[in-house]
């Protein structure tokens, strides 16, 4: 075979450049201590070597987790210990105290010991809690202030509803024209009329009584848009629209029917206000996004501004799903995200008070019975039983007693009427403004009743009155206190008419002030709710009245002059909810701890549950230790961050307590409890189970009753058999401790082992083996020398210059 000159000189020029990259390639890996320096190189080692590192960083938390359960057990198993210890003594002082010869002074000296064994039990059982209280504790939430409640205006029961759209221009005597149900409407416009002010002419002379069209509906305008919406829920009616403008338009949107616009609207628990005021949510409009796809907006205000602090912006929310959601605005709120039922459209109105103070529930604090835990803030006085939520009643004759109210119940004849028939009542109803909680609802039923000489047939109903007063006061300029304010709903219904009179008596005064008085004006069968409030104009102590009334629908002169008219069987309910007051105080004056509903402890600032530092604006609300024995909760405090002037008298702060301690995995697939449960072990929680303390202070006290009395009572063998089981549940759990912790320390070894492979197998991938490594630089290095040595006697030799 014959071999070129040219391909000796590329051959050399090759080896040169091989063994170079190859000597390269060995000193980078001695130098940095990895086979690879880049994915390519060994794609497959290397993700390996990924997964190998994530299951090392696993391996080191299920260490951490190690540590941490046997940190716990080993606390959980001497705390046990201690009890057991405690626990076995009173069982010897119970066979110490049986000894007939021990004599009167011999009990009190075992009862003396008794009791210091019981101390020392009750406080082994709190020591944990005050060592690691979450441990022992699972709350479900943090402390938390319950959210604003959303008022909502527009229609609120299932009415039908059309939308009207007016584009521009329009010229001087266009004419629009509206068929309502067959009768029609005609608007003329007048010259330079705007869209938006042409919806305002029509909403206006749709009201006008003498316009037919508006016996079924009532018209609204929101710029250039006009609403036809029924008068009353599940009547329908038909409309159709016309013009003869050239250039002006009018679209009509399919009229929908059965449209419920909010009938419950919630804000997220998750919610952070930063910003403080009313914020009014509106104008819910659907636009197309491009390909076939819309979208549904609301926008918002925060005291009549948006995000650049002008009253021309505006916060977007996107509605999808019942879920009205805005973006994150750091420095106004956060997570703010609002769940509505029904069917929100342009006239939709949602306005609430936000509350930017945040609550710190103080770590130390130990809360021994699980359940639900509740602090009712106050600012002041509050009528009692506001919301309705206690709901015995209990009729005495013609008066009914409520929890915080009286009513009356014999009726009153208007003037010139005399009632034939009719039975009156009051009692609780679930019909409420949000479908949530209960109401008061004033009943007659059966009402009949005739009037003469031209009068309309009037009977007064039942007479709800507040038993308590409650001590409101007025805007104060000195003091920069604001006025308090009262506030309810009420909604009524009737197969007459119904009218509906709610008053504010002061007693310091005598005073009367009418808060709302009014009189349907037709037939209505579905409570249309409303709220009143109202500013307090002078300071006193306030009573709260509510009087029902049913009236004739027919005039009496429809039955001639000197006619007689009334009321044949008719039935009439007022509803009243959430009477409550908004108080103007700049600070707390109250807090109120329930558990599970009942009031447990309040804190004022008389008995220095309540103090505020106007520097830092936190406000401590400390309720030290319950009163039991032992005590459910020790050391319970909060922090309220943030100026009290925006808290309402009706917030609340809520939390849970859970049971059941959580679970922690300690190997891949392995979970164990994180901890004993105390309340497991005391027998608080778990079924069939003694309760360990109870046990305890029962044989104590017992044996103190001997000491006095010189002889043992006649159950005192009983109490130690309780004793003697609630011995062996303590145990029990001390050596389900020990158990677990066994369990913790053959998963700490088996893990040990499980790393050290690991490690040693992520070398094998990824790390230089330096042995290996200097071997190839040398041959490399002595290849690269042949080459060179090759290449340079071509170079000078005489075939080389010929080449070149």
């Amino acid at each position: 075979m014959r071999v070129s000159s040219h391909q000796l000189l590329d051959a050399a020029i090759r080896s040169i450049q091989k063994h170079s990259v190859e000597a390269m390639d060995w000193q980078q890996q001695i130098s940095s201590g990895k086979k690879y320096s880049k994915a390519s190189e060994g794609t497959v080692a290397i993700a390996r070597g990924v997964e190998i590192q994530f299951d090392k960083s696993k391996y080191a938390m299920l260490k951490a987790n190690q540590d941490f359960v046997a940190t716990r057990m080993a606390l959980a198993d001497s705390q046990l210990g201690s009890m057991h210890d405690a626990l076995s003594e009173m069982q010897q002082i119970g066979v110490q105290a049986r000894d007939a010869a021990i004599g009167k002074i011999g009990l009190q000296s075992l009862a003396q010991r008794a009791r210091a064994a019981y101390e020392l039990l009750a406080q082994q059982a709190v020591a944990m809690d005050t060592n690691d209280e979450r441990y022992l504790l699972d709350t479900t939430n943090v402390a938390r202030l319950d959210q604003p409640k959303i008022t909502a205006q527009g229609s609120d029961s299932v009415k039908q509803k059309a939308e009207v759209t007016l584009t521009g221009p329009f010229a001087d005597n266009d004419i629009i024209e509206l068929t309502v149900n067959g009768v029609r409407l005609q608007y003329v416009v007048s010259a330079g009329q705007t869209p938006t002010q042409v919806a305002q002419g029509i909403e206006a002379q749709f009201a006008l009584g003498s316009n037919a069209a508006n016996s079924a509906v009532k018209a609204s305008s929101l710029g250039s848009v006009v609403s036809l919406e029924a008068k009353n829920a599940g009547v329908p009616f038909t409309v159709a629209v016309a013009e003869n403008s050239s250039a002006g338009g009018i679209t009509q949107a399919e009229v929908r029917a059965n449209v419920t616009e909010i009938s419950s609207a919630r804000i997220s628990a998750d919610t952070v206000f930063y910003k403080a005021g009313e914020y009014l949510i509106d104008n819910f409009s659907t636009r197309s996004i491009g390909s076939g796809e819309t979208i549904t907006e609301a926008r918002m205000q925060i005291e009549g501004k948006g995000p650049d602090g002008s009253s021309s912006s505006y916060f977007v929310g996107v509605y999808r799903d019942g879920i009205l959601k805005f973006p994150q605005q750091p420095d106004s709120f956060m997570n703010l995200e609002i769940a509505i039922t029904g069917d929100p459209d342009r006239f939709t109105e949602l306005r609430f008070e936000a509350n930017p103070v945040t609550v710190r529930l103080n770590p130390g604090a130990k809360l021994h019975a699980d359940g639900a835990y509740a602090v009712e803030l106050s600012k002041g006085d509050q009528f009692i039983n506001g919301a309705f939520e206690q709901t015995t009643v209990n009729f005495q004759g013609t008066t009914a007693e409520l929890p915080g109210w009286s009513a009356a119940l014999t009726p009153s004849a208007g003037a010139s009427t005399t009632i034939t028939a009719g039975s009156h009542t009051v009692a609780f109803s679930d019909q409420t403004r949000f479908s949530e909680g209960n109401s008061v609802v004033l009943k007659s039923a059966g009402v009949s009743a005739t009037a003469t000489g031209g009068a309309t047939a009037t009977v007064a109903g039942p007479v709800l009155e507040s038993n308590e007063s409650v001590q409101l006061y007025a805007a104060d300029p000195e003091s920069g206190r604001v006025a308090d304010q009262v506030s309810f709903r009420w909604a009524a219904t009737s197969t007459q008419l119904s009218r509906v009179t709610v008053k504010l008596l002061n007693l310091d005064t005598s005073e009367e002030t009418v808060l709302l008085n009014q009189t349907s004006n037709a037939r209505t069968s579905d409570p249309s709710w409303a709220i009143v409030n109202h500013t307090i104009t002078k300071n006193g102590r306030y009573q709260f009245k509510v009087e029902s009334v049913t009236l004739d629908a027919t005039p009496a002169d429809a039955d001639g002059p000197g006619g007689i008219a009334g009321i044949n069987s008719a039935d009439t309910s007022v509803y009243i909810d959430d009477v409550q007051v908004i108080s103007g105080a700049k600070t707390l004056t109250a807090a109120t701890l329930t558990f599970d509903g009942q009031p447990v402890k309040t804190a004022t600032v008389d008995n220095g549950g309540l103090t505020y530092d106007s520097a830092t604006k936190t406000t401590r609300i400390n309720f030290t230790d319950s009163a039991d024995d032992p005590s459910n909760f020790y050391d319970l405090s909060l922090d309220l961050v943030g100026d009290p002037a925006n808290l309402r008298t009706t917030n609340t702060i809520n939390f849970r307590v859970d049971p059941k301690v959580k679970q922690i995995e300690i190997e891949p697939g392995i979970w164990v409890p994180e901890g004993i449960s105390f309340r497991e072990a005391l027998g608080n929680t778990a079924p069939n189970s003694r309760d360990v303390l109870a046990d305890a202070r029962a044989f104590v006290e017992s044996l103190e009753r001997a000491a006095v009395s010189g002889s043992l009572e006649s159950d005192f063998t009983g109490k130690i058999a309780n004793l003697d089981t609630a011995t062996d549940q303590v145990l029990k759990y001390q050596i389900r401790a020990g158990v677990i912790g066994a369990q913790v320390d053959a998963a700490k070894a088996a893990l040990e082992i499980k790393a050290t492979e690991l490690e040693a197998h992520r070398s094998r991938l990824l790390d230089t083996d330096i042995a290996e490594a200097s071997a190839g630089l040398v041959r490399t290095q002595t290849l690269l020398e042949a080459a060179r040595s090759i290449f340079a006697r071509l170079e000078s030799s005489n075939l080389f210059q010929r080449l070149m």
